[in-house]
């Protein structure tokens, strides 16, 4: 790199949050400054307390103007990932010094991704027994999906044909289509559908043969009369490798549809020559992306009696509601027989949350930690969520982008929501969704990094970087990650969730995560209590075994006797 900084250090400092009685408090300690994170220590009583953010993850930085008659002046740095740091000193010559160094380590340092993020120069201390960048394999996950399904009863095969990325350079190198069908025809769908995304097998249902398939809109022409035959013909493979049933589920608004047919001939499918197409009025990436950026300045209001309708106001949570129920509609018709398309512009943001959601709710694999982890590298990573543009990784720092979006974020949301409702169905935890959000953004580990599978091979990613799944997975960490009441499902297991407003909450551990460094949330809290109260009986239940054990052998002495 062509980079490099000595780290400063500023002590005595204090870190001030929101408690959640709403009122601040702070925190004494230091501040440490290094080529990559800025780090907070303190002291005294919080000498345990240690938080860092990484300067890839920062999204706004500044100093506040003094407040009339306050003893400090603070520093505020705001974050992707919603940590909110608010440092406070008590002269202004060092809050400038440290408003320079800041600045200084805050911002592009080069050309590409390899000279923007730490994940390049990412160390650890420990050994990797679980390399998370194995953690995927499309042929294995190919293989428990059809596990069920005797050779002869197979009707999708794998078809390498994008081994190079030449049919789709966003897609994956592996993905299936119908055993029967000339995948050399490909080539001409690639050109019906936006960005040579065509169908694509992403789920298969373990007892009724209904799929769930995704691609991108098609070209159906400004009058929605152009026509693919190979495509039509496609689908139809599609549908008839189940019970010939088929619903095309289109993310957008209609309005949005048709505004893409108008402007360059895309839009939707032809219900004459297709299916039934379903509309699931799903916003777009900027309406996401404003819609979150006003849920970020409830941040410092949150003491105002109207906050709850504030937040209502933002448009956020019914922007959860709306991806959660689109997901529970497609997932009841799949569980019914019926195959599904899914697809909204592109294919690679709403599409991935609806295809995420909907296989999670239909499959219990998906709502443990390694099957969640496989979900995420194969819905996201390997069909091209443009992660390096919605993360922002290489954005123009303060002014941001107009790609950038909390889709997979919001996606992450949308989990937490249905872990609510189930608690004992899924076996990671809340902290568990929270660290991936984190290093969505931190850049620390090369899983969230590149925008598609074949950019993450052209960076190298598996040879140069580690993967976020081997944090998690190694045996000094998983247990921090794992829900102490899931019970392991086995079978198909379908998630009845609910979508109305009255079951949306706010996700307070995520976007209130400074207060949550010093205070756990109430639901937290109550899952602390219930890990406390197994161990306990654990423990119990270990004594009675031991006192049973100790009461077998005096008997069995007795009978010797």
């Amino acid at each position: 790199h062509n980079y490099t900084m000595n780290t400063a250090i500023y002590r005595d400092v204090h870190l001030t949050y929101l408690r959640r009685n709403r009122s601040w408090k702070s925190v004494k300690g230091t501040v440490l400054l290094t080529a990559w994170y800025i780090h907070f220590y303190g002291d005294g009583n919080e000498a345990a307390l240690d938080i860092q953010s990484s300067y890839s993850s920062v999204k706004d930085a500044k100093p506040l103007l003094r407040k009339k008659n306050s003893k400090y002046i603070y520093f505020e740095i705001s974050t992707k990932n919603f940590m909110q740091w608010l440092i406070a000193f008590d002269n202004q010559e060092t809050l400038e010094d440290f408003s320079r160094s800041f600045q200084r380590v805050w911002g592009l340092r080069g050309e590409g991704i390899s000279n923007n993020v730490p994940a390049y120069e990412e160390t650890i201390g420990y050994d990797i027994v679980d390399n998370g960048w194995n953690v995927y394999s499309y042929e294995k996950e190919w293989e428990r999906q059809f596990a069920a399904y005797e050779l002869s009863e197979r009707k999708w095969k794998i078809s390498n044909l994008n081994e190079d990325y030449e049919l789709s350079p966003s897609y994956p190198k592996q993905f299936s289509i119908p055993i029967n069908y000339n995948e050399n025809k490909l080539f001409v769908v690639s050109e019906f559908r936006e960005l040579a995304r065509i169908p694509a097998l992403s789920w298969i249902h373990p007892t009724n043969q209904a799929s769930l398939i995704r691609s991108s809109q098609p070209f159906a022409g400004r009058l929605g009369n152009n026509r693919c035959e190979e495509d039509e013909e496609l689908i139809r493979e599609m549908f008839n490798a189940g019970n010939g049933n088929g619903l095309i589920f289109d993310a957008r608004p209609i309005a949005n549809a048709m505004a893409n047919r108008g402007i360059k001939g895309a839009g939707f499918e032809s219900e004459v020559n297709y299916t039934k197409v379903i509309f699931l009025d799903i916003d777009n990436i900027h309406v996401m992306r404003d819609s979150l950026n006003k849920v970020r300045s409830l941040g410092r209001s949150t003491n105002d009696k109207q906050w709850h309708q504030k937040l209502a106001n933002t448009g956020w949570l019914s922007h959860v509601g709306l991806v959660i129920s689109g997901s529970v509609k497609i997932a009841s018709q799949i569980k019914k027989g019926t195959s599904v398309l899914v697809h909204c512009s592109h294919g690679w943001d709403r599409t991935a949350q609806l295809t995420s959601l909907s296989s999670m709710i239909l499959d219990p694999f998906y709502r443990t930690v390694r099957g969640f982890q496989i979900l995420i590298e194969k819905e996201w990573v390997s069909f091209g969520h443009r992660i390096q543009d919605r993360a922002g990784h290489l954005s123009s720092l303060q002014n941001g982008s107009k790609e950038e979006s909390p889709i997979f974020l919001q996606f992450i949301d949308c989990v937490y929501q249905i872990t609510r409702q189930f608690p004992c169905a899924f076996e990671f935890n809340t902290k568990f969704l929270v660290t991936i959000v984190e290093h969505f953004y931190s850049c620390t580990y090369g899983t969230f990094l590149a925008n598609s599978e074949k950019e993450k091979e052209m960076l190298k990613l598996s040879e140069n970087t580690i993967s976020l799944w081997s944090y998690i997975n190694h045996e000094d960490h998983i247990e921090k990650f794992l829900n102490p009441i899931y019970i392991h499902q086995v079978g198909n297991i379908y998630l009845d969730v609910a979508s109305s407003m009255e079951n949306i909450h706010f996700f307070s551990e995520l976007y209130h995560r400074m207060e949550n460094h010093f205070e756990p949330s109430a639901h937290e809290r109550t899952l602390l209590a219930v890990r406390e109260s197994l161990d306990q009986l654990r423990e119990e239940i270990e004594q009675q075994k031991n006192i049973i054990n100790e009461q077998a052998k005096i008997i069995n002495n007795l009978k010797n006797e």
